[in-house]
């Protein structure tokens, strides 16, 4: 399997985690066990935006400079800006993933 690619989106108000505000998410293309696995955490709730806000949190690879798992929850407290743009940055590591580009690095989202 070739390198998955990932997406830098900024964040302009960012999520909080143990007290500090990552405004950098570091997006990794979804594979179908992801997907899966998305669907089964939104389960009673399957809607399309309880999917999306699952597949977003399992595609989060970094906040910031930190490594850690990302859950729908911490997800729920996002402006719509910030919001906007984590579906966008998803939306183009989809993108970036079908097209063979595998670095990320030319490519970032940021919401206004």
């Amino acid at each position: 399997m070739s390198e998955l690619a990932i997406l830098t989106v900024n964040l302009k108000h960012g999520i909080t985690l143990r007290g500090t505000i990552h405004k950098s998410v570091v997006l990794r293309e979804p594979l179908l066990d992801d997907m899966i696995a998305a669907e089964e955490e939104a389960n009673s709730a399957l809607t399309p935006l309880a999917y999306r806000r699952a597949l977003v949190a399992r595609q989060i690879v970094k906040l910031g400079d930190t490594d850690v798992p990302v859950t729908p929850g911490m997800l729920g407290k996002l402006k719509g800006s910030d919001w906007a743009a984590l579906s966008a940055g998803l939306h183009e590591v989809q993108q970036l993933g079908e097209a063979g580009s595998d670095d990320g690095k030319a490519s970032s989202v940021e919401s206004c």
